[in-house]
């Protein structure tokens, strides 16, 4: 499994890193927005990545404008799984892409049992190998 990591905080960075790297998931890292949607961009001919977990609040671009961003570039049934990993999850957030059944929620804090529960459930409902 290929993971691009969205996240800003170093600290959390290196905490999902070691979690992601124990359920072992290749990751890359962007610690912005903007960067996290060039590398999509670059990658979005190869489909090199099965999941996107982000923040919401990120430098340069927002979770959100990274979502809409996204649904862009792929269509169909071919979208890439996003875990939407904030503390700033709220409603409005969930109501304006309640119809894009490809995102995923969990409220920060969160710890290692919680994301490796919430992954293996995305995979199943996904049926990422």
């Amino acid at each position: 499994m290929k993971i691009l990591l969205i996240e800003d905080d170093q600290d959390l960075i290196v905490l999902y890193g070691r979690w992601l790297k124990a359920m072992d998931y290749e990751y890359q890292v962007c610690d912005n927005g903007f960067q996290a949607g060039m590398h999509i961009l670059k990658q979005s001919d190869e489909h090199n990545f099965e999941m996107i977990i982000t923040d919401l609040r990120l430098p340069g671009k927002s979770g959100e404008e990274l979502i809409d961003f996204l649904t862009t570039l792929e269509s169909g049934n071919d979208k890439t799984p996003i875990l939407v990993l904030s503390g700033f999850i709220d409603e409005e957030v969930k109501k304006k892409f309640k119809k894009k059944t490809f995102i995923y929620y969990l409220e920060k804090p969160i710890d290692k049992g919680t994301l490796v529960e919430t992954l293996e459930n995305i995979l199943k409902s996904e049926q990422i190998t």
